[in-house]
C-alpha cells in the first residue's frame, strides 16, 4: 500500500510538473490578449467618428476634425503652384500667377476694369458691414483695459513708485477669436525712465554688467520685465502664459483677472517695459481716422483676419500686427485709387507724447492726397478696401524691391544704406523711427505663409466664399492627414 500511494503522489508530481507550465503559460497568453483586445476597442472608439467625419467632410470637400472649424485642404498641385509663384525671398513671381477677377485694379476707374462693385462684392461688403461692430473696441473693453492697467500700477509701484502703466485695447474680445493668447487685444505697458530703473533693480542688475562693468540697456529692458512678470503673478490675479526676449522688444503674455462688473473671465494681456509701438498704433489710427475714417476699420479688419489665418504671430516669423497696421495705411496712400486717401505721415514725439504731421510738400512719385475734410470724396466700402488690400500685397507689392514707408507715401525702394533694411526678407519703416525696420523678424518662410494666405483668400472671394470662411481659423495639419 505504501508503494502504491507513493506511486500514486509522483504520478501526481509528476502530471503537475507536465501541465503548470503549459497553464502558466496559457494564463499569460490570455491576459496579453485580453490587454490587446481592449487596446483595439479603445483605439477604434476614438478612430471611428474621426473616419467618418472625415469621409463625409471629404466628400463634400472640406476637412472638419470634431469642434474645429471647417477648413480647405488644398491639393498638392495647388500647393505646388502656389510655392512656385514665389520668389526665393518671398516676393511674388507676377508671370506665374494669373490675375484674378476683383484685384485692386477694380478700384480703379481707368477703363481696364469697370469700378462698378458686382453683386458678389456688394454681398461680401454687407457681410462685412455687419462684421466689424464685433472687433471694434466698445467703450467697456477700454474701460477694462484700464482696469487692468490701474491693477498692474498699483503692483509695480510697490518697487518702482515712478512707473507709470498705460493699457490699450486693440480690439473687442468679448466674444473671444482664434489664437488670442497668442495675440491678445490687450497691451499693458509699464512707462519708467531708465535711469529710475537702474536704480530701482540696481541689486538684480549686477549679474547683467559685462568685463567692463557696464550695462546693455535691453537687458535692464529685461530684467525689469522679469522683475515686474514675477510681482503680477505672485502677488496679483494674473497667470503666466508665454515670453517672447527675443522679439525688438521683449514682452510677455498673461492672463489677467479683474473683479469687474464688465466681464468675468481672464483676459489675456501683451506686457511690456517702455514699448512704445502700442503708443505708435494708436497715435496713427486716431490721426488717419480723422482724415479717412475707414482707414481704422481697414486696419483692423486686416489684422482679424491676420490674427485669424495665424499669420500675425511676430516671435513665429510673421508680421506684427503693428506692421499690418502701416500696410493697411501704406495701402490707402499709394495702392487704392488714383487719389491717394491718405498723405504721407510723420510721426513726431514731443516730450512724453506722440503726434502725426501730415505731409506738406509732395515728393516726387506721391499721390495728391484727397480733400482733408472728405467732401467731394466718393463713399468706398471696407470690404472693397479688403478686396483691394489683399491684391496689393499679393500682386503687386514686391518685397524684394519695394519698402512700405507711409512717412514717404510713395512707393520707393528699401534703402541701401540702412543695414535694417538691406538684409530684411520685408522691409516696413516705422514713421516714429525712420531708421527701424518693423520687418526685421520675418522669415522667409513666413512670407511664403502670408503670400499663400493673401491668393487663398482672393480665390475664395473670387468664388463668391462668405466672409466666415475667410476667417475660418488656421489649423496646421500633418502631410499624413
Amino acid at each position: 500500500q505504501e508503494d502504491d500511494r507513493y506511486d500514486l503522489v509522483s504520478f501526481r508530481y509528476r502530471v503537475m510538473a507536465v501541465f503548470l507550465p503549459m497553464a502558466t503559460g496559457l494564463g499569460a497568453a490570455l491576459e496579453v490578449i485580453i490587454i490587446a483586445i481592449l487596446v483595439g476597442l479603445i483605439i477604434m472608439i476614438w478612430l471611428v467618428p474621426m473616419v467618418l467625419a472625415r469621409a463625409v467632410c471629404m466628400a463634400a470637400g472640406t476637412f472638419s476634425y470634431f469642434s474645429v472649424p471647417r477648413k480647405e485642404i488644398p491639393s498638392q498641385a495647388c500647393v505646388a503652384e502656389k510655392l512656385s509663384a514665389l520668389g526665393p525671398r518671398g516676393e511674388v513671381n507676377r508671370g506665374s500667377i494669373p490675375q484674378l477677377r476683383g484685384s485692386a485694379s477694380s478700384l480703379r476707374n481707368d477703363g481696364r476694369r469697370s469700378s462698378a462693385p458686382t453683386q458678389g462684392s456688394l454681398a461680401f461688403s454687407k457681410q462685412v458691414e455687419e462684421f466689424l461692430p464685433l472687433i471694434i473696441p466698445t467703450s467697456e473693453a477700454v474701460q477694462i483695459a484700464q482696469d487692468v492697467a490701474s491693477c498692474t500700477q498699483r503692483l509695480i509701484q510697490t518697487v518702482v513708485p515712478e512707473a507709470r502703466v498705460e493699457g490699450f485695447a486693440n480690439g473687442s474680445f468679448f466674444r473671444g477669436s482664434a489664437f488670442a493668447v497668442a495675440v491678445p487685444e490687450v497691451e499693458i505697458i509699464v512707462c519708467v525712465d531708465p535711469g529710475v530703473l537702474l536704480h530701482r533693480l540696481q541689486d538684480k542688475l549686477t549679474h547683467n554688467q559685462g568685463p567692463t562693468g557696464r550695462l546693455d540697456m535691453r537687458m535692464v529692458q529685461k530684467t525689469a520685465l522679469r522683475v515686474f512678470t514675477e510681482l503680477l503673478v505672485s502677488q496679483g490675479n494674473f497667470k503666466f502664459r508665454r515670453s517672447a526676449f527675443r522679439c525688438a522688444e521683449p514682452k510677455v503674455t498673461l492672463m489677467a483677472s479683474i473683479e469687474s462688473r464688465l466681464c468675468s473671465k481672464a483676459i489675456p494681456i501683451d506686457f511690456a517695459v517702455n514699448c512704445m509701438v502700442p503708443l505708435h498704433n494708436v497715435c496713427l489710427l486716431e490721426a488717419c481716422g480723422e482724415v479717412f475714417p475707414q482707414s481704422k476699420v481697414l486696419a483692423l479688419l486686416v489684422k482679424r483676419w491676420a490674427k485669424d489665418r495665424g499669420v500675425c504671430h511676430a516671435p513665429s516669423g510673421h508680421l506684427a500686427p503693428y506692421a499690418w497696421t502701416l500696410m493697411a495705411l501704406y495701402f490707402l496712400q499709394v495702392g487704392a485709387t488714383d487719389e491717394a486717401m491718405l498723405p504721407p505721415l510723420q510721426g513726431v514725439k514731443a516730450h512724453d507724447s506722440f503726434a502725426v504731421r501730415w505731409g506738406a510738400a509732395l515728393p516726387e512719385g506721391a499721390k495728391q492726397p484727397l480733400d482733408k475734410t472728405g467732401q467731394g470724396r466718393a463713399p468706398v466700402h471696407a470690404g472693397e478696401l479688403f478686396r483691394g488690400f489683399l491684391c496689393f500685397y499679393a500682386y503687386e507689392m514686391d518685397w524684394a524691391k519695394e519698402v512700405v514707408a507711409v512717412r514717404l507715401g510713395r512707393r520707393t525702394p528699401p534703402s541701401l544704406t540702412q543695414s535694417s533694411q538691406r538684409q530684411a526678407v520685408a522691409c516696413i519703416e516705422d514713421p516714429f523711427e525712420p531708421s527701424r525696420n518693423i520687418g526685421a523678424g520675418v522669415t522667409p518662410e513666413g512670407l511664403a505663409r502670408t503670400q499663400e494666405e493673401l491668393v487663398r483668400a482672393l480665390a475664395l472671394l473670387d468664388r463668391g466664399a462668405p466672409l466666415a470662411q475667410l476667417l475660418d481659423p488656421w489649423m496646421q495639419w500633418s502631410n499624413s492627414l
